[in-house]
């Protein structure tokens, strides 16, 4: 069988202050092309993005306790990829409910063992 690359956007609203799953790697090859976190509310608020390694049961901070601006959004772009494994997962936290909209886009290849 042929591996095929897909491109796939998961979006989630982080609608409590509690960290939240907003993806969850479920082959085992991915690579993660962006997170995008837009502030839609009318107050800047901070915004923590972590990946959590199944492996090594351990979470790592990408952005933490970021300030942004109310209607802004960050972006952190993975041009040469970051490679989760199965059971990975990429997680947020904001400092106030229903601010954020996180979309994460991930580049799947079906069946390839890493």
């Amino acid at each position: 069988m042929r591996d095929f690359l897909q491109r796939v956007t998961v979006g989630t609203s982080l609608t409590t202050t509690a960290e939240t799953t907003c993806y969850t790697a479920n082959v085992q090859f991915v690579q993660l092309a962006s997170i995008r976190a837009t502030n839609k509310d009318t107050t800047s608020r901070d915004l923590t993005v972590s990946w959590y390694d199944d492996s090594a049961t351990a979470s790592y901070r990408l952005l933490k306790s970021t300030p942004i601006q109310a209607g802004s959004h960050v972006e952190m772009l993975f041009p040469d990829g970051f490679t989760l494994r199965e059971d990975d997962a990429i997680r947020a936290e904001a400092s106030a409910a229903n601010a954020f909209d996180v979309m994460v886009t991930i580049i799947e290849t079906p069946g390839r063992l890493v």
